[in-house]
């Protein structure tokens, strides 16, 4: 699992809207700004003085916690005729706080209408573009929020590692793949040299450097994927034939084991100098796992737990809700080691604790999966039902699970039922309907669909992931069959041609870490 693969997880398993939640490190997005310093000094006389009082009356309003009444009297102020004659810095701090509170009030197109109203008035607060972006893509106008990330971006780039790594996901991720504002919102990204504050975010840059292959312009291309030193997005560039035109920059990448250590090291030295974020401890966990240092990756997992369990003020840590991962990472070393019942154990835990400020979703499918995989689908079943709210991918997961257990329970009927939703939902991932068949030793239709999967550019990535031979954990007792049945799908003469199509399949010693491995 990459760096940004986590996020990106998390946001593909959970459904809903997105959240007021994103915060920028300058202020919080629900902060309101000062008031106008013309309002605090000795009111001019006539309609400009009655403005100043009505302003005045609203400040008021919001100081004695009644935004209702702030909001009623600023919505007059900001069309009244007077408004405009005021400097366009203070027209902007009220325009901006009448936006907030809107806001705040669920009114979040009159809320977008007065923040557009605000940066038009005065372009210089980094805070402004930023809520207008969130309010944008909260309205479903996702173009429109990558073009004010875009503006902010090129005019404060020095702001871009302060940036929500949940908000970028979504704007990156879910975003149309060939849509020039998403691209424009990568290049401008990369050229800020965002590396979403030390975490990584390589995968990103595979991307970009795909299409600005697919423009031809290959200069471009090769600037970067220059840097790249994440081990996983090495194997997808050294694995896919499209960056062969770039044969020269990629030669020059390091090898998945030597970039897997180099990982390792960067990240320990982050994690000294920021012992509070709970993100780095994450993302080191997750490094010493990619590399097969499972005991390391299994004391540093402890040891941040208990820092966090004897800790007297917990606020005292930052991106604190990134301790599901900690005990994701745990999990998976305990995994590993063959200690199934602690690591289900750390799972369940971790499936109780609030991921991004809702539900822990991902933990509780993970610890479905790996509950039917070890041979106990009952129980599998009972973690994986009452959870709710997920996105199509979610729901993928979910009955996944549904149908491992199933099969296990020999219900022929439950089986096919879940395998057929799979089947008619495949758009939301074709890896899981793969896997799945495979689990049903149905070996010609999983050859159909790796075959499409490696024949779409949009799935090309994940499909030829999907096929390398990474080093692998000695399979849980479900998954032995399924194993066996990938053996034979991967040594058919169609997959292996399909695959010499559009790629290659390399030997990385290093570990693909998803799920619970």
């Amino acid at each position: 699992m990459t760096m940004l693969d986590r996020c990106t997880r998390a946001l593909a398993l959970i459904a809903g809207s997105v959240m007021c939640s994103y915060a920028l490190a300058t202020v919080q997005p629900s902060a309101p700004p000062a008031p106008p310093l013309g309002v605090t000094q000795s009111p001019p006389s006539g309609p400009l003085g009655d403005l100043y009082a009505r302003i005045r009356r609203a400040l008021t309003h919001a100081d004695q916690g009644e935004p209702e009444a702030a909001r009623q009297v600023l919505d007059a102020v900001v069309v009244d005729p007077v408004f405009s004659t005021l400097q366009p810095a203070h027209q902007r701090e009220l325009l901006s706080m009448n936006a907030v509170l809107a806001w705040e009030d669920d009114d979040t197109a009159r809320a977008a209408e007065l923040m557009r109203a605000a940066t038009a008035a005065d372009g210089n607060d980094p805070d402004d573009w930023y809520r207008l972006a969130i309010l944008e893509l909260q309205l479903g106008y996702r173009s429109r929020a990558s073009q004010q990330m875009v503006a902010f971006v090129k005019r404060w780039p020095s702001l871009v590692n302060n940036l929500d790594r949940m908000l970028m996901t979504d704007l990156l991720v879910r975003g149309e793949p060939l849509a020039e504002d998403r691209v424009a919102l990568m290049d401008a990204l990369f050229d800020a040299g965002w590396n979403d504050n030390g975490r990584g975010v390589d995968d990103i840059w595979r991307e970009l450097a795909l299409l600005h292959l697919a423009r031809d312009d290959r200069d471009r291309a090769a600037s970067v994927i220059a840097g790249i030193g994440d081990p996983l997005a090495i194997v997808k560039i050294r694995s896919d034939l499209r960056f062969d035109p770039l044969i020269t920059a990629v030669e020059q990448l390091p090898s998945p084991e030597a970039a897997a250590a180099a990982e390792v090291e960067r990240l320990r030295a982050l994690r000294a100098e920021q012992p509070e974020r709970i993100d780095l401890a994450a993302d080191l966990g997750t490094a010493l796992l990619v590399a097969g240092r499972d005991a390391e990756a299994l004391t540093e997992s402890e040891a941040v737990l208990a820092a966090i369990e004897s800790a007297e003020d917990p606020s005292g840590f930052l991106a604190f809700d990134e301790r599901i991962w900690v005990l994701n990472n745990k999990a998976i070393a305990l995994r590993r080691a063959g200690r199934f019942d602690e690591a289900a154990a750390q799972l369940e835990y971790a499936g109780k604790l609030s991921e991004n400020g809702g539900d822990n979703v991902s933990q509780r499918l993970n610890l479905g999966s790996f509950l039917c995989e070890v041979g106990r689908p009952a129980d599998a079943l009972r973690v994986i039902e009452p959870v709710s709210d997920m996105s199509g991918y979610g729901l993928m997961v979910q009955t996944a699970v549904r149908h491992c257990a199933a099969l296990q329970l020999d219900d022929a009927a439950g089986a096919a039922q879940a395998l057929a939703y799979l089947y008619d939902q495949r758009a939301d991932s074709r890896e899981i309907v793969v896997a799945e068949l495979l689990r049903a030793s149905d070996i010609e239709r999983a050859a159909t669909e790796l075959v499409r999967s490696l024949e779409d550019p949009a799935t090309r990535a994940q499909a030829l992931e999907s096929v390398q031979q990474f080093r692998t954990p000695v399979p849980l007792p479900a998954n032995a069959a399924l194993e066996a049945n990938r053996a034979t799908l991967l040594a058919r003469p169609d997959v292996q041609a399909a695959i010499a199509q559009v790629g290659r399949v390399l030997r990385p010693g290093v570990f693909d870490v998803t799920g619970i491995d």
